[in-house]
């Protein structure tokens, strides 16, 4: 099928491409690569799907389509400028710890702490696993490695809505903790420096990472592999080019995997029982079309702006359902308008649908309100990022690596249900650098009294005399 784009869309594209190869040509600057990985986001979710899947945008007159990308548009000048505008606010007191990192000294320095983390890493890995394994009766090869997909146990699994029960938020919690950790795993393998560590690293990964593979989740997959990614290509020892190509290779190898994820979760099939040779069409690449739906359902006032609403239940997502029985579902009244209702589970629908980064946006302030609020929601974002670049310390580079990971999937939707890796793994940094603040003071006091206990001693002395 052949898609007539609007002028709208080739505005988008062109203020696209003028933003990355700024972002591009300076990608040495720490403000750079979080910059960069939103415009990546952006361009994958929204400009791809028109001409990889055409047949979507079907349904829409070319006006809905034009309006679509007018508002991608000023999403894409509202991040650019609300993101340099808010950069100041963003800028840690010693931003000249960044210029660390670059030193070779600095460099060496990264790599003893990152070598340091390694065992208390495995350590917390293998107690979520011994966890998850007793989950699915003491069967160790089903917990990590759940040949099946989703139609056999896994670790983690979990009902829906009310029927997660009391416990439901304590296992989704360590899902995300097994999902952190085995994603630091990867982001640590390029800092190490002493082969046994490296070793130690491949190991857990090979361990840790199937069940992520396995159990048929892309974003999942995406959040493991992404930082792995983003910390070889900024602080790997390899040459630029080589790192280009090693990254392009393996978002190949990502791509090739996908298909097989689509086989297993839409066919009901093991991994086993994938037929490689066939041709399979990505599925779920479709903000672009969503926006269309958010578009169309808003100009004919079958769904209204919620002013807010939608981004608080996402921000209240934390509370468990034990503690709050009436907490909202996010997004089941569109999911029933796109025609997923009637399900006969607790949540109401067959399947929950994404709005998309910008849908979402226009879901809760209408879409020119909406398109610019996103903008701002995501420049604080990359600000974030930006900060804890500039800050250079291990864990927050390593944070660092999990939010450009993570920017990816904020792009279907900009959910907890997503932040949470990230959320806990600030929460770690923080006790970390509490601990160790406490230890220096307690150091600063010993050293104190030394003084003042050596001062003391030689004053007796010289009485004495």
């Amino acid at each position: 099928m052949f898609l007539v784009l609007p002028q709208t869309y080739y505005v988008a594209l062109v203020l696209l491409g003028v933003l990355g190869l700024w972002a591009g040509a300076n990608f040495r600057k720490t403000w750079a690569p979080s910059f960069l990985a939103v415009l990546v986001t952006f361009g994958f979710w929204y400009m791809v799907e028109p001409h990889y899947v055409p047949e979507e945008f079907i349904p829409f007159s070319q006006e809905i389509i034009s309006d679509a990308y007018f508002y991608c548009t000023i999403f894409l000048v509202s991040f650019a400028a609300l993101f340099f505008a808010l950069a100041p606010l963003f800028r840690p007191r010693l931003s000249g710890q960044s210029a660390a990192v670059s030193h070779p000294v600095g460099r060496a320095e990264l790599a003893r702490t990152a070598e340091g983390l390694v065992l208390p890493l495995a350590a917390a890995w293998l107690a979520l696993a011994a966890y998850g394994t007793y989950r699915v009766g003491g069967d160790v090869m089903q917990a990590l490695f759940p040949l099946e997909g989703r139609s056999g146990l896994r670790m983690w699994q979990r009902s829906a809505g009310s029927g997660a029960g009391a416990t439901g938020f304590l296992i989704s919690a360590a899902s995300y903790l097994y999902l952190l950790v085995s994603a630091t795993f990867g982001a640590l393998l390029p800092l190490a420096r002493k082969r046994s560590t490296r070793l130690i690293l491949v190991v857990l990964i090979a361990l840790s990472w199937p069940y992520l593979f396995l159990q048929g989740s892309r974003n999942q997959t995406l959040i493991a592999v992404l930082p792995l990614m983003a910390s070889f290509f900024i602080f790997g020892r390899a040459s630029r080019w080589l790192k280009v190509l090693t990254v392009l290779a393996m978002l190949g190898l990502i791509y090739l995997w996908f298909g097989i994820v689509i086989q297993m979760r839409s066919s009901q099939i093991s991994v086993t029982e994938v037929d490689i040779g066939r041709q399979t069409t990505q599925v779920g690449l479709n903000m672009a079309s969503e926006l269309c739906w958010m578009l169309y359902f808003q100009a004919n006032e079958m769904l209204l702006p919620s002013w807010g609403g939608r981004y608080l239940a996402e921000a209240l997502n934390f509370v468990p359902r034990a503690l709050w029985p009436g907490k909202p579902l996010v997004g089941i009244d569109y999911s029933i308008l796109r025609g997923f209702g009637g399900s006969a589970n607790d949540i109401g629908v067959n399947a929950t649908i994404s709005t998309g980064l910008i849908g979402q946006g226009i879901a809760n302030f209408g879409p020119f309100l909406g398109s610019i609020f996103v903008g701002f929601l995501m420049a604080l974002w990359a600000s974030f990022l930006w900060r804890l670049r500039m800050q250079g310390t291990l864990p927050r580079l390593l944070l660092f690596a999990l939010g450009l990971a993570l920017t990816l999937n904020l792009g279907r939707d900009i959910t907890l249900l997503t932040l949470f890796p990230f959320v806990f793994g600030y929460i770690g940094v923080l006790l970390l650098e509490y601990r160790e603040k406490r230890q220096r003071r307690r150091q600063r006091k010993a050293r104190a009294k030394s003084r003042a206990a050596f001062a003391g001693a030689t004053a007796g002395t010289d009485a004495d005399r």
